[in-house]
């Protein structure tokens, strides 16, 4: 019988990266859904994070094909891109919506 707490939680049946790189990270799952069935084919992307309180410590080392410049903002900054169309990447904007979901602005 299912715990009170696992009832209506997805459970991972299995697992298989597909790319596992300092950059990026993509598994598929396979899962059981709360009523039974089975979903064999849950795509994951995890490297998704927001750091706080950095500074810059050092210049910056490329890889050979690597091109990027950081800017580093500050909360109201960051809040403005995300709400006024200038950052669009779905996986820049899903860490910091729940950071600013779970955090006060």
């Amino acid at each position: 019988m299912m715990a009170d707490n696992e009832k209506g939680k997805w459970r991972v049946l299995s697992s298989q990266y597909l790319i596992r790189k300092p950059w990026l990270t993509a598994r598929v799952d396979k899962l059981e859904l709360p009523d039974g069935r089975i979903m064999p084919e849950y795509y994951v992307l995890e490297h998704c994070f927001v750091a706080t309180g950095v500074e810059k410590v050092s210049e910056q080392h490329f890889d050979e094909h690597e091109c990027l410049t950081v800017h580093l903002l500050d909360r109201g900054e960051v809040f403005k891109h995300m709400n006024d169309g200038s950052m669009v990447q779905s996986l820049m904007l899903a860490p910091l919506w729940r950071y600013f979901c779970e955090c006060k602005l």
